[in-house]
């Protein structure tokens, strides 16, 4: 994680009061850092656009995981990859592939290279105030490829408060690593 990610997020820990508040100060921090290169600061473009996203988005009222999706987890996915997309590519709502058969997943990551490698199966379950909760996790075949291991890197809230969005940002960095976690994945794929 590059330092002035890790300071974008040091902040927000440490500030306090209403989203108001803690937009400004976001705002500050970034009018100093408004240059940097998206690609090579990637997690740090990442974080501020899930920071100044969440809470603001006008979610305080009860909705299903279709009408959900698209400002939360679809949102959330695609900043993420955004640097990456040169290596892969998202499909959304009900996709099918070769690997999982007759099963429809509401997102599947490609490898851009072969089209058949699948790092990453979305199931949006729940929705606002049902099951906010997003998981990442990561499946790992072991044993000449007999056994699956499941990693499960982070939990997060999408946050609709303050104190929601503090407690998602603490976990920004357990997000990255599972980005890397898949990117790598991908990059071993095509060798």
């Amino acid at each position: 994680m590059t330092e002035v990610c890790r300071d974008l997020l040091s902040l927000l820990n440490n500030s306090t009061g209403t989203s108001t508040s803690i937009n400004t100060q976001i705002r500050q921090f970034i009018g100093t850092h408004h240059s940097l290169d998206e690609s090579e600061y990637a997690d740090y473009y990442f974080t501020e656009s899930m920071v100044l996203h969440f809470p603001r988005n006008p979610i305080s009222f009860s909705m299903k995981e279709r009408t959900a999706a698209p400002i939360t987890t679809i949102y959330l996915l695609h900043n993420l990859f955004l640097s990456c997309n040169d290596l892969i590519s998202l499909h959304w709502i009900e996709r099918t592939t070769e690997i999982t058969g007759d099963v429809k997943w509401d997102g599947i990551c490609f490898s851009l290279q072969d089209k058949r490698f699948t790092p990453v199966l979305i199931e949006f379950s729940g929705g606002i105030k049902f099951n906010s909760t997003v998981s990442f996790e990561a499946l790992y075949l072991i044993d000449d490829e007999q056994s699956i291991i499941k990693r499960s890197f982070c939990k997060i809230v999408c946050p609709t408060t303050p104190r929601e969005l503090k407690s998602f940002a603490k976990n920004i960095p357990d997000l990255l690593k599972w980005k890397q976690a898949i990117i790598s994945a991908v990059i071993e794929s095509r060798k």
